[in-house]
């Protein structure tokens, strides 16, 4: 019993851990496409 606990544990852990890694990744992602279209925007606004 104490070994199955152990491993739910683990595995609960490791989930958590997971989500939070996917979930940095995806915040950075979009943080990097806003600056991206910031940019862009600055540069249309720019006359040419």
């Amino acid at each position: 019993m104490v070994f199955g606990t152990l491993v739910m544990v683990g595995l609960c852990a490791a989930l958590i851990v997971f989500g939070l890694y996917v979930g940095t990744n995806i915040i950075k992602a979009d943080r990097k496409a806003r600056l991206q279209e910031l940019r862009r925007r600055r540069q249309w606004r720019r006359p040419v």
